[in-house]
């Protein structure tokens, strides 16, 4: 009988079988921990089961496991290891001696040795191994624990997402600042205000949410009050976006909020947890320049994860400007229905994204993300309808036109402000 893990249906008959009289069963390392091998009578008479090992494990753990299917509950039994010279262990550890025993004696190759130096020579070698294996396993412990600090920072951002939590404060004290900062900062690196890109800056602001401020307004300020007019503006641009949404539905901008950031989060990580891997594939050379790759990989991995949180606040905050959301007026699901290509009566909503299915029934889209939660499957039966509003000439003035009262000012520095 051969026991390998491959006949399932057989598995019992033949362990039930084992223990009789002349039996002999071929057996894997499976037949080690949980395998109870019952003897009769005639059995312990004659000695009881007798285990024959063909080689020694890296673990001896493994082999008291092969050992202990013999001589189970005070019945007889025996145990024996065979050995080879070409064994891995005995290669690597002891192969050199038994050579040398096997030459200073003249031993037949076909002669089996024993000798208690042996076997503790073997059992320190299996010593060394499992010292081994243990060391890597902890190495890729430290490792991991890198990534779970990480992981755990993205998964507080996700879980307060998937919870409906209000993030508008989070955006507007801690996002739209950070991002403002480090795009000013790039822009303005030089210590003399002369050689500051202004013109590059007011570009890249404009691409994040289309500002208002023009170059001729940042002369002659600081960094700081760069930054803070910027910052003004942005916040205002924010409010009117909100206002704008509101129109739509009351607390669009929230799902919206919600909505971007789940998506943006989700895609970011992604990508960073295959340049994490990417990176310890080839940390360990590090070592050859006398390097701890563990501090190095911890470190790397840091600012790695730093700019991950930057270009998800970049994203994010760009998207929150940029996103397009239009009322749905329902004839889309209703032609969907006529032509039956629907689900007919059954309909699919993520519930793990709170406000999502708002933003989708406004018809939201932000780049590819709105679309990619589209095809997950999300439907919704009752459209958004549009609030009328007839706002008046006053109401209609951009923040950066000039205000209504003559005073040459800017509205929003002005009526506005």
């Amino acid at each position: 009988n051969v026991l390998n893990a491959k006949e399932h249906a057989r598995e019992a008959e033949i362990i039930k079988d084992a223990g009789q009289v002349g039996a002999v069963t071929i057996a894997t390392n499976m037949a080690g921990r949980g395998v109870d091998i019952k003897i009769d009578d005639t059995v312990r008479e004659v000695g009881g089961l007798y285990v024959l090992g063909t080689e020694r494990h890296e673990a001896r753990r493994i082999d008291n496991q092969l050992r202990g299917r013999s001589g189970r509950q005070g019945d007889p039994g025996e145990t024996r290891f065979y050995l080879s010279g070409q064994d891995d262990l005995v290669r690597l550890f002891a192969g050199d001696r038994i050579h040398n025993i096997m030459e200073r004696f003249k031993l037949p190759d076909d002669q089996p040795m024993e000798a208690s130096i042996l076997s503790r020579q073997i059992e320190n070698a299996q010593k060394k191994v499992e010292e081994q294996n243990f060391v890597a396993r902890k190495n890729v412990l430290k490792y991991d624990d890198v990534m779970n600090v990480q992981r755990m920072v993205i998964y507080e951002q996700r879980n307060r997402v998937l919870h409906g939590e209000d993030l508008a404060d989070d955006i507007r004290e801690e996002w739209l600042p950070e991002v403002i900062s480090n795009v000013v900062a790039d822009y303005t690196s030089f210590e003399a205000p002369e050689e500051w890109e202004l013109g590059e800056l007011v570009g890249a602001m404009e691409t994040i949410y289309g500002t208002g401020v023009a170059e001729s307004e940042l002369k002659g300020l600081d960094r700081e009050a760069i930054v803070q007019e910027f910052l003004d503006d942005a916040l205002d641009a924010y409010a009117e976006r909100e206002k704008d949404l509101d129109q739509i539905q009351e607390g669009l901008m929230r799902d919206l909020e919600r909505f971007i950031v789940l998506q943006t989060v989700d895609i970011r990580w992604r990508e960073h947890l295959e340049n994490m891997d990417y990176m310890r594939e080839g940390i360990h050379l590090r070592g050859m320049a006398q390097k701890d790759p563990l501090v190095e990989y911890r470190n790397e991995g840091h600012a790695m994860f730093l700019d991950l949180n930057r270009a998800i606040r970049e994203e994010v905050v760009t998207l929150l400007f940029h996103a397009e959301v239009t009322p749905d007026d329902g004839s889309a699901g209703l032609q969907q229905q006529d032509d039956g290509s629907g689900n007919g009566s059954l309909s699919y909503e993520h519930q793990s994204l709170a406000g999502a299915d708002a933003i989708l029934a406004a018809g939201g889209t932000s780049t590819a993300a709105a679309a990619g939660y589209a095809s997950g499957g999300g439907s919704v039966s009752t459209p958004v309808a549009q609030k009328p509003k007839v706002n008046s000439d006053i109401e209609n003035i951009g923040r950066n036109d000039p205000c209504w009262c003559g005073s040459g000012k800017k509205y929003k520095k002005c009526h506005g402000a």
